[in-house]
């Protein structure tokens, strides 16, 4: 008899993609048509039988945007667009899972006057994810595809120049996700980690002349909502806020850059699946990259 509970069988996948997008502008009407083939392959072996399952699944995911590009710097557009996400892991009878699949609705503004220094973004968006996993009742430790869910929300981005050396972008995010489909109590309910208010600031300034040119700084502050800890939304792992900074220096053809990651070292939950399993957020993480370019 197989021990499930136990057994991980090893597998592999393959994911090939043919894309072409494609813009047309005509006019003042901004036309966007972009489209992709998907072709995803897994095997999944049992070292217990010695026997092999392999998977194959193809999909065509497209793209569309219209816009209207008025002379005072309104951008008015609406777009569409499917997705095609293949997925690891089996169930419980080690049948390989099926791709995640996807649509969304968007609809937007985007402004920038004529000869101004910035420019900000606002939309509004209706997705659905199905073929979502959900928890298999019937086998503890295990889930099937019977889960869909609906996220709408909004979305505003501010970009300004605020002088030569000086840039600064300011973004915030508000998603109502539900779960609209599940096989388990959390039908109805906000999916796990996933919080309803995202922010964030960041300003970068850069050296343009003298003897530290090509010197840059910047700084940013990021804020993530409470997110709900089980599937019940019992209770909610708590809102953080982090700092990051950066330090980069350009130079003919070499760029050199500092990224220091939750700067203060905060201490903060990310994450939450039950009251027993929490992940402790990243602590102050420096990474240090050099490119050459040419």
């Amino acid at each position: 008899m197989v021990d499930h509970a136990n057994f991980i069988p090893p597998q592999t996948q393959n994911v090939t993609g043919i894309y072409l997008q494609d813009q047309i502008k005509f006019d003042q009407w901004i036309l966007t048509l972009g489209g992709r083939y998907n072709w995803a392959e897994s095997k999944t072996v049992n070292v217990l039988s010695s026997s092999a399952t392999t998977q194959d699944d193809q999909a065509f995911t497209k793209r569309a945007g219209l816009g209207y590009e008025f002379d005072s710097g309104f951008v008015p557009y609406i777009s569409y667009a499917d997705s095609f996400v293949p997925l690891s892991g089996t169930t419980f009878d080690l049948v390989p899972y099926k791709p995640e699949t996807g649509r969304q609705y968007e609809a937007g503004i985007k402004y920038q006057p004529k000869d101004a220094r910035w420019r900000i973004t606002t939309a509004v968006y209706d997705l659905i994810k199905q073929n979502a996993l959900t928890r298999d009742v019937a086998h503890p430790g295990y889930s099937i595809q019977t889960g869909e869910i609906s996220s709408r929300g909004f979305e505003f981005e501010a970009v300004a120049s605020l002088t030569n050396n000086l840039n600064l972008t300011a973004a915030y995010a508000y998603n109502h996700a539900r779960v609209t489909k599940s096989n388990d109590v959390n039908l109805g309910k906000r999916p796990v980690t996933t919080p309803a208010h995202m922010a964030s600031v960041w300003a970068d300034y850069t050296i343009r002349e003298g003897a530290l040119n090509g010197l840059g700084f910047g700084a940013g502050v990021r804020y993530v909502g409470a997110t709900p800890g089980d599937m019940l939304n019992s209770f909610y792992a708590p809102a953080y806020t982090l700092v990051d900074a950066l330090v980069r220096y350009e130079i003919d053809n070499w760029l050199f850059t500092v990224n220091v990651s939750n700067l203060f070292d905060t201490q903060y939950v990310a994450a939450c699946a039950s009251l027993n399993q929490c992940n402790v957020g990243r602590f102050r993480t420096v990474l240090g990259k050099v490119s050459y370019r040419w």
